[in-house]
């Protein structure tokens, strides 16, 4: 999504969710990734998604790689891990506000 429509990762991002965790779908098969991708209409993404050139494996790690570095910034371990904020401002968000209400998350991401 990063490389053919970033504007979208979002709206991506939570299909894949609801896919897995509503529908109950493998969201680790390619297959269904790469359906979910279509399905969107981000056929370059399927497309690309289903046969992984070097570029997008390069940009995948590369997103590991910072993902993980941010993991180890805030000595966070597991999922699901929140970091609200940017730069000197980024902060871990008490990843028990997801399991309350949605009131108790919105005021722990304002306190961010």
């Amino acid at each position: 999504m990063h490389l053919t429509a970033p504007e979208r990762e979002f709206q991506t991002l939570k299909a894949i969710q609801r896919a897995r965790y509503v529908e109950g779908r493998d969201n680790g098969d390619r297959a269904v990734i790469a359906h979910i991708l279509s399905a969107l209409a981000l056929d370059d993404a399927a497309a690309r998604f289903a046969s992984p050139d070097e570029e997008l494996l390069s940009a995948n790690r590369a997103r590991i790689a910072a993902g993980r570095a941010e993991m180890r910034r805030f000595s966070a371990r597991g999922v699901p891990t929140l970091i609200a904020g940017q730069d000197q401002n980024a902060r871990l968000v008490n990843s028990s506000a997801l399991y309350g209400g949605a009131d108790e998350l919105i005021a722990d991401l304002r306190a961010a």
